[in-house]
């Protein structure tokens, strides 16, 4: 993926967006690749290519299900397929609407059916972040980010031939809770946050309430 779509720069045509950066989501030049790159993915996988190289982002993407999501940075973090099948194939990118994505893997008839399903073995609850900003406006707030879960996630990819052999793939992703977040005043009176919003164990720094036990459970999708 990153050798075919280059540095992620102002001069090759890439301009601000959202993108990660630890565990916040801030502006940056190529922000909402990691989008196609996971369209990308997800068609591979229906497709019955081989993934060679694929990471999960540190977050759940909202954008498609958990394991199929596929992380690319230039030049380190990259997406890598191979394609195993008898017959050459093309690569159908198109945008339906301004804010969507769609590809498509072209070439000869499907090899197999191809099933997608993933099982959360464990969630991790978030914590709510407070930034003092000094130059926010007296008694101002901004909540800057909602906070997600973290997921520790198996996902299996089941081909059924038209011979009738099944083959099964699985492979895990572990994703880490991002914090709530909110921008604040220094003068501004913390009282006046809204109530710790559900999966939420405290705040960022400060002694938590007593925790009780993660629940721990497949949920096949």
């Amino acid at each position: 993926f990153n050798d075919a779509v280059g540095p992620r720069t102002r001069e090759n045509g890439f301009t601000l967006a959202p993108e990660i950066q630890g565990d916040e989501l801030t502006d940056g030049v190529g922000g909402g690749t990691c989008q196609m790159s996971s369209t990308l993915h997800g068609a591979a996988v229906f497709a019955a290519l081989e993934v060679v190289q694929r990471k999960n982002h540190s977050r759940a993407s909202r954008y498609t299900k958990l394991g199929l999501d596929a992380a690319v940075s230039y030049p380190i973090v990259d997406l890598k397929f191979r394609n195993t099948l008898s017959f050459p194939v093309m690569i159908h990118a198109t945008f339906p609407a301004p804010t969507k994505v769609r590809v498509e893997i072209l070439g000869g008839d499907p090899v197999a059916k191809v099933e997608y399903g993933y099982g959360v073995v464990e969630r991790k609850d978030f914590v709510r972040r407070i930034t003092v900003k000094p130059d926010l406006p007296s008694g101002k707030r901004i909540h800057r980010q909602k906070g997600v879960q973290g997921f520790d996630v198996f996902s299996t990819v089941r081909l059924t031939y038209g011979d009738g052999r099944v083959e099964e793939k699985r492979y895990f992703s572990g994703y880490r809770p991002s914090p709530e977040v909110f921008w604040v005043s220094p003068d501004y009176d913390e009282s006046n946050l809204p109530p710790l919003p559900e999966h939420a164990k405290g705040v960022e720094g400060r002694s938590a309430p007593e925790e009780t036990t993660d629940e721990t459970a497949s949920y096949p999708m």
